[in-house]
């Protein structure tokens, strides 16, 4: 055998190749074009965005939102396809933010505010079912909190813009948000990262409170659930 295939097959060698891969990996993620890559990312979704008037025509996110590079990883796909959506929770955030206020006193002819919501409404309860449905198949890597956050955050916008779809819309936003609530709460816990994650959880729904648990979420079958899960928690 020569010395190099000893080397290969030696477990410093082994080691010394992982710590390479994970070097390389490390590296790339913080390389600059990373950044360009994700701002052009943006710009394509909020493209795609602003040309969708209902959740029909959502093609071609709903291929973006499976799309990932060929040849990775179960992790980097679940990575990238996190990252693809979160990207598109900032875009909702940005077009939110981004509306022009009506002025007091203007005489100019306003557009009718319920038919520039309504498609918005739509789109963001469509989203948040795309959300819950990546959670619960595991292909959402990052923080639930930031889904969490989201659909609470549109959820006051709801209440604060009146709508023929206010209630549907309300319905759906609450199932999704039940849902990952109670997705939370029911992971296992077992390392320390986990339980951290738990604590975390139960922090944010305090901190919530008054929305989550609000006259419009009157599911019993969440409120059941969720006390089932609060004891089993207790229980260990």
């Amino acid at each position: 055998m020569s010395e190099s295939s000893r080397n290969a097959s030696s477990p410093g060698a082994s080691a010394e190749s992982s710590s390479t891969a994970e070097e390389s990996q490390a590296s790339l993620k913080s390389h600059p074009a990373r950044r360009q890559l994700r701002e052009f990312m943006q710009v394509v979704l909020r493209e795609l965005l602003l040309g969708v008037s209902s959740p029909k025509q959502w093609l071609p996110l709903e291929v973006l939102l499976e799309a990932s590079p060929d040849g990775v990883t179960s992790q980097q796909k679940r990575d990238f396809q996190s990252e693809v959506l979160l990207s598109t929770m900032d875009i909702f955030y940005v077009t939110r933010g981004g509306s022009m206020p009506t002025l007091r006193g203007s005489k100019d002819p306003q557009p009718n505010p319920e038919a520039a919501v309504a498609p918005s409404l739509a789109n963001i309860s469509y989203f948040t079912q795309k959300l819950v449905e990546k959670l619960y198949s595991g292909m959402f890597s990052a923080d639930p909190r930031h889904i969490l956050l989201f659909i609470i955050e549109h959820i006051v916008v709801v209440i604060e813009n009146p709508s023929s779809q206010r209630d549907t819309v309300m319905s759906a936003l609450y199932s999704s948000l039940n849902k990952v609530i109670l997705h939370c709460l029911s992971k296992p816990q077992q390392s320390l990262s986990e339980c951290l994650g738990l604590l975390k959880t139960l922090d944010f729904l305090q901190e919530h409170w008054d929305i989550i648990f609000a006259t419009y979420n009157s599911n019993v079958n969440f409120l059941l659930c969720l006390m089932h899960c609060l004891l089993l928690l207790n229980a260990r």
